[in-house]
């Protein structure tokens, strides 16, 4: 509604921002949110004068980095009721590393993936992070500051490899906006700098790094990991860098989710896949090794990932294999040759020893009817027999028959298999002595 002054003039009774005094339309061009009642007048006059924002480093590259932003008003820093950093490829709010700093409260937010709300409020000092797809911020480490007109914050940011991987990391730099809302000015989103994002993903070590045998439990140390990140772990001779054929006929698994404990082995041919879970379930096989689900485990702790794997290798995959471990920034896709982390030579199994129990026979005589005869060895492999003096007896199976008078050896043996080496053979020896006729005399 329109006012009439005894002036004469007509002023419009449009509600004024609390701190910059601009028209509400104006507000709303700069994202300002809080405003004086609807009675509030507007005084050209009472125009302030513009703060301003700067961030350092204001260019960089780097997966993390400590940052000081600096907020400044033209009164005081006191003055400051709240300061926002956007870092994205553009000036877009979901998908975003988006930043809000409650100066009056003294507290930090992160706005969310789809731009919908505000994860936190967390302290400077405080415990714990704020993260979103995007990026981690760590507020135990933040430290506040303010002296005359300005007011500092300074913020460890640390960006995921999704983000380090997105259109804007991986085609130019990310761009950093900052606007600030103060009782006496206001700054709307300014661009302060920019930033080129890395890859965090380091793999660490492999224990073992060398070694050999037909089974082995390795625990690889991986850093630089996100929620979301995709891993592949494969021991092998190919060099078929840049194709998916690198990983035919190998032994490799693939993680898709470092928070989730869900593996697969690859498959003979790469693209079947044997899905899993560590901890739990029955072993995932090809026809190079087998995972044994049960004793494998994942631990993400931070951005570190301690993998541990229980292989056990097939005889047909012996020979030294080279282990390659591929992460965010470090895909095979490029076609380079990539150096290995570790070395191991699959050996053939060593077959554990056994033993032949073959207790003693009695000695018998012609003309008895066949007989079994029995023994056993200690890996409950079954026992084979074979008679050593064909005139005397015979075998089949396990059951002896008598040919004629004399000694009868016979020799128990067991040949073993993958698991057992030969046992030694044992002999037992009986003997057959021949019928006298009976010889009847009568009396006269």
């Amino acid at each position: 509604m329109d006012r009439l002054h005894g002036s004469g003039f007509r002023h419009r009774s449009r509600h004024r921002h609390l701190f910059c005094g601009r028209k509400c339309d104006d507000c709303r061009a700069v994202g300002h949110r809080q405003h004086l009642s609807p009675d509030a007048q507007y005084h050209q006059a009472a125009q302030p004068q513009s703060g301003s924002v700067s961030v350092s480093p204001s260019t960089g590259q780097g997966a993390s980095q400590t940052f000081t932003f600096v907020f400044n008003d033209p009164v005081s820093s006191t003055n400051i009721a709240y300061g926002e950093i956007l870092i994205n490829a553009r000036q877009v709010t979901s998908g975003a590393c988006y930043i809000h700093w409650d100066a009056i409260g003294n507290r930090i937010s992160l706005r969310d993936d789809a731009d919908q709300s505000w994860l936190g409020p967390v302290a400077p000092g405080g415990d714990g992070t704020l993260a979103n797809t995007q990026c981690v911020l760590s507020p135990a480490s933040a430290v506040v500051t303010g002296s005359g007109a300005g007011a500092t914050l300074s913020l460890n940011v640390a960006f995921t490899n999704l983000f380090a991987g997105g259109p804007g990391f991986s085609g130019g730099k990310m761009a950093v906006f900052m606007q600030e809302q103060s009782a006496a000015s206001a700054v709307g989103w300014t661009q302060a700098g920019t930033w080129q994002g890395a890859f965090a993903f380091t793999p660490v070590s492999v224990t073992p790094g060398a070694g050999s045998g037909n089974s082995q439990v390795f625990t690889f140390v991986l850093d630089g990991l996100y929620a979301g990140d995709s891993i592949n772990l494969v021991l092998t001779t190919s060099t078929a860098f840049g194709t998916m054929q690198f990983f035919d006929n190998a032994c490799g698994i693939a993680m898709f989710d470092p928070t989730s404990t869900q593996v697969a082995l690859f498959g003979d041919v790469s693209i079947n896949e044997i899905d899993g879970n560590l901890g739990t379930g029955p072993p995932l096989r090809n026809s190079q090794c087998a995972l044994d689900t049960t004793n494998s485990s994942a631990v993400l702790w931070g951005t570190t990932l301690t993998l541990r794997l229980a292989f056990a290798f097939d005889p047909s995959f012996i020979g030294q294999k080279d282990i390659y471990v591929f992460g965010p920034g470090s895909g095979y896709s490029n076609g380079a040759s990539l150096a290995s982390i570790g070395t191991f030579t699959v050996t053939p199994a060593t077959p554990m020893p056994q033993t032949i129990t073959f207790p003693l026979l009695s000695d018998t005589k012609v003309g008895v009817p066949p007989f079994t005869i029995t023994a056993t060895s200690s890996s409950g492999l079954p026992v084979a027999f074979v008679s050593n003096d064909s005139a005397a007896c015979a075998i089949s199976d396990a059951t002896v028959t008598i040919i004629g008078a004399g000694t009868c050896s016979i020799t128990a043996s067991q040949p073993g298999n993958a698991d057992y080496s030969a046992a030694t053979p044992v002999t037992q020896s009986f003997a057959i002595k021949a019928t006298i006729p009976r010889i009847i005399t009568r009396r006269r």
